[in-house]
């Protein structure tokens, strides 16, 4: 017997309560209004640029902030979004604070959950030894979207955008950066 036929012999069966998420709002300074900007003023861009980064690999943290701002700098655009883009299968891009004990935690969880020294299939194959790299970058984000507001990134007190590359070997590493919104 199927659980609402059971139902309806014994019990009643409700609908779950849909439970409406609390929600905050939280607003970035405007700009200032010292400016009206006229419609015809506004333009709306994308511009991309993509970086080189020399890795020692094996888990090395690189911080790319101030790239990523002098890149917004130049672009001229005031609101809008910056997306970076790690073009690799064995790191990823994340959001953090760049801080040697927080480093030294997230290298020591991984070694944890995905080890250097195990029996990899990926090894089976002969190419290389990186099965470790594979399975961290896959749990990882490769790319991260920061919100650019009057021409800023909107990243937090203690945020940076950091690289962390898992390959073995030491190597050039690349990364897309793509900036898109309103420049006044």
């Amino acid at each position: 017997m199927n659980r609402i036929a059971e139902a309806s012999n014994n019990e009643t069966l409700n609908e779950p309560k849909r439970v409406q998420p609390a929600t905050q709002t939280h607003f970035m300074p405007a700009a200032p209004a010292s400016k009206v900007i006229k419609a015809n003023e506004v333009k709306t861009m994308i511009f991309s640029e993509q970086i080189e980064l020399e890795s020692d690999g094996h888990f090395n943290v690189i911080c790319i902030t101030e790239k990523i701002k002098a890149i917004l700098k130049k672009t001229g655009i005031l609101n809008g979004q910056a997306m970076v883009f790690y073009q690799h299968t064995t790191g990823s891009v994340v959001i953090g604070e760049f801080e040697a004990g927080i480093v030294a935690d997230l290298k020591d969880m991984f070694e944890r959950i995905a080890p250097m020294n195990y029996a990899y299939k990926h090894h089976m194959r002969g190419v290389d030894i990186n099965g470790h790299a594979h399975c961290r970058a896959a749990i990882m984000p490769v790319q991260v979207t920061i919100p650019v507001v009057n021409g800023k990134l909107g990243l937090g007190g203690y945020q940076d955008i950091l690289i962390i590359d898992d390959q073995i070997g030491e190597e050039p590493r690349y990364i897309i950066v793509q900036i898109w919104g309103e420049s006044g």
